[in-house]
């Protein structure tokens, strides 16, 4: 599970995230900065991913969050909102920049919203991420203004 915590870097003080939703945190992240309460700073949204196959498990601080919904009816009238999420960070021991593209499903009808994580959200380095891009955009799939 990917751990998460907030920093404020000039006074070094750490707090556990407002919200243990990852969803919840990394949405309002894309809506606003939050203040350390003690002196005012911005503070810093740390992510700590265990990752599989021997990769380790390296702490990032969130650079920033991309969001879209896109929306669907199912046939039993349940409405289904795919949230995809691009975040953008910086691995702390290394300054690499890493984006990474977790997901979910929202499915909204009787009762409360029932949210569906997307399990195998990819996590790249800029390099990797930057030439399938590439890749994609000299095919003509992407096109750049």
């Amino acid at each position: 599970m990917t751990r998460k915590y907030r920093i404020c870097v000039p006074c070094q003080k750490s707090e556990k995230t407002e919200s243990p939703r990852l969803f919840d945190v990394l949405n309002k992240f894309s809506q606003s900065t939050q203040k350390c309460p003690s002196c005012g700073h911005p503070t810093e949204l740390r992510l700590i991913f265990p990752l599989g196959l021997g990769a380790g498990t390296p702490e990032c601080k969130v650079l920033d969050v991309f969001t879209e919904c896109v929306d669907w009816q199912q046939a039993d009238g349940k409405t289904v909102t795919f949230r995809p999420f691009l975040v953008v960070m910086e691995q702390v021991d290394n300054q690499d920049l890493i984006f990474w593209l977790p997901y979910w499903h929202i499915i909204d009808g009787d009762g409360a919203p029932e949210r569906k994580y997307g399990q195998w959200a990819p996590w790249m380095n800029a390099k990797v991420f930057g030439s399938l891009l590439e890749q994609a955009r000299t095919k003509g799939y992407i096109a750049m203004a």
